[in-house]
């Protein structure tokens, strides 16, 4: 094919006779020939060629490449293939695949600057690249031979505090999520009006405005956070997730980036996790002495459902990492199914969810069995299937956690039989439930006390004679609250119960039985943690 690159560039330049290619004219012969080289990258002779097809001049070396371009890292330039240096008040981006040249011009979209594409070939892209690995942003390309390229091997791709830039829509983006890093949010929403983008966070499980942006901005911004998640920026009509880490302070972050379409424009979510601040212990999930006595004895039998339940973002995942903690042992053969993984946890074997791979809860559950598990987690029962496998699985010996989406613990033994479970699975598969949620604590800082009811207030006095309300302070970012407090309410199926789910029992009859053996419900719960000055009655579970 290379014998015949030199006679095909001057045909094209002569030629009247064309066929259109991705744009570009070429004669209708010579396509195999251009098609043919699968990779579209560059060599010696068919860089000419590749110049004339994409209108892309070859880099002549006239040009002083002596600083890179420091607002984009050496790691994203790799996996981009798009070596980017400062020349004057443009930008020159050195190519060896000339066909993603609309996605090199889209990767610098947000600094505002010019970009100019200049093709190389394969090898001197290499020689290149591996020069600026060993080099700092202020180091002159004449210093290194460029023949003589040194092999370093790289580190895994991540965006770092120090390498983000003062350009200013990339000093948005770094101020925004260093912001929500030190208010504690959970995560930022990036959301698209007719004339203008919105940025919320989300403190202590309620949103919050934190800034607005021109929507021509808001557009830029996305992109940019889309090249930190090494996402399609050119996909803008359907949905993409991603990741990328942000170091501060010492401190690693993992950013989980999800995009949905809306007939605005893209809507974008960062969810923030930082793995070496997950608390999972008894501790942190405020139950009585009694309750975590009874929960460990619970989890030290070797079959049985334990459902957690609550809607979402009620901490359930939390909860069951606390469990799988406790069970934590070389005798014990722990697997879960979760979607997502959220926290790698070593000593148990964690398999995500993938449903274009098969991967489901049900088909994962089925293999799980096959594997001598003695402990299973699955991190939602969303199905029938799953369940009827889940019940039959804690019937043959299995230890199984998992959760569901139900008001309150009583109410899941009626979604599990309104899903099609037969009573005798749900009564003899399910040893406890456990229905939670999360409150915002009042900030310790500017709380009230009330010493006197108004007549506003009096609704209150049931709930105990001092009750406090909430103030506004720069600790809590003037919400009142701070924090949250995880209230819980856990019902154990004994005998009596089981027989009347059976039965045929109702909702009411089996929470009456449960109360007056010492279950504490979640409304009970809520009293007193306002009567204790925990919480507020604004905070309604209901």
């Amino acid at each position: 094919m290379y014998y015949f690159n030199k006679m095909i560039i001057n045909k094209i330049k002569n030629s009247n006779s064309y066929l259109n290619l991705n744009g570009f004219e070429i004669e209708d012969e010579y396509l195999d020939l251009i098609i043919n080289n699968s990779d579209n990258y560059c060599d010696s002779d068919l860089i000419e060629l590749y110049s004339i097809l994409y209108n892309i001049p070859i880099y002549n070396y006239t040009l002083n490449l002596n600083k890179l371009f420091s607002d984009v890292s050496i790691d994203l330039m790799e996996e981009c293939e798009c070596l980017l240096y400062e020349v004057d008040d443009y930008l020159v981006g050195l190519i060896c695949d000339p066909y993603l040249s609309y996605n090199y011009q889209n990767l610098i979209v947000s600094t505002c600057k010019e970009l100019k594409l200049c093709l190389v070939t394969r090898k001197e892209w290499n020689k290149y690249y591996e020069i600026a690995i060993i080099t700092d942003n202020e180091k002159n390309f004449s210093n290194y031979d460029v023949n003589n390229p040194v092999q370093l091997i790289k580190e895994e791709s991540r965006i770092t505090y120090d390498e983000i830039s003062s350009a200013p829509i990339v000093q948005m983006v770094k101020h925004w999520i260093e912001k929500s890093i030190v208010l504690d949010a959970s995560d930022i929403h990036f959301e698209p009006l007719e004339d203008k983008g919105i940025i919320r966070i989300r403190l202590d499980g309620k949103l919050k405005i934190m800034d607005e942006i021109n929507i021509d901005s808001y557009d830029e911004v996305l992109t940019r956070i889309k090249v930190m998640a090494q996402l399609d920026i050119t996909k803008k009509i359907e949905p993409q997730d991603g990741k990328f880490y942000f170091e501060i302070n010492d401190k690693k972050y993992d950013i989980r980036v999800s995009t949905i379409p809306t007939i605005l424009g893209e809507k974008m979510v960062l969810r923030i996790l930082n793995k070496a601040e997950l608390q999972v212990d008894f501790a942190n999930l405020n139950y009585s002495k009694e309750e975590e006595t009874l929960l460990k004895k619970i989890l030290k039998t070797s079959s049985g459902v334990i459902l957690v339940t609550g809607p979402t973002g009620c901490g359930k995942t939390t909860t069951l990492y606390t469990f799988l903690m406790e069970l934590i042992n070389e005798s014990n053969n722990i697997v879960t199914v979760e979607d997502p993984v959220e926290f790698t946890i070593k000593g148990i074997n964690q398999i995500q969810v993938n449903q274009m791979a098969g991967i489901t809860f049900a088909s994962a559950l089925r293999s799980i069995l096959r594997q001598d598990p003695n402990i299973i987690m699955i991190g939602e029962i969303r199905d029938e299937e799953t369940a009827q496998i889940a019940m039959r699985a804690a019937i043959s010996g299995h230890l199984v956690l998992t959760t569901l989406h139900t008001n309150s613990a009583v109410g899941a033994i009626t979604r599990l039989l309104d899903m099609g479970i037969p009573k005798y699975l749900v009564s003899s598969g399910i040893t406890a439930i456990i229905s939670q949620r999360l409150v915002r604590k009042l900030c310790p800082k500017c709380k009230k006390k009330i010493d006197k009811l108004t007549n506003e207030k009096k609704s209150l006095s049931n709930f105990g004679e001092n009750t406090y309300e909430k103030g506004g302070c720069e600790h809590c970012y003037n919400t009142g609250y701070k924090g949250r407090v995880l209230l819980s309410e856990i019902l154990v199926l004994d005998d009596h119960i089981k027989e009347m789910i059976s039965s045929g029992a109702t909702e009411r009859k089996i929470e009456t039985y449960a109360r007056k053996n010492n279950m504490i419900t979640l409304n009970e719960k809520w009293k007193q943690a306002i009567n204790s000055g925990l919480t507020t009655k604004e905070e309604n579970m209901h």
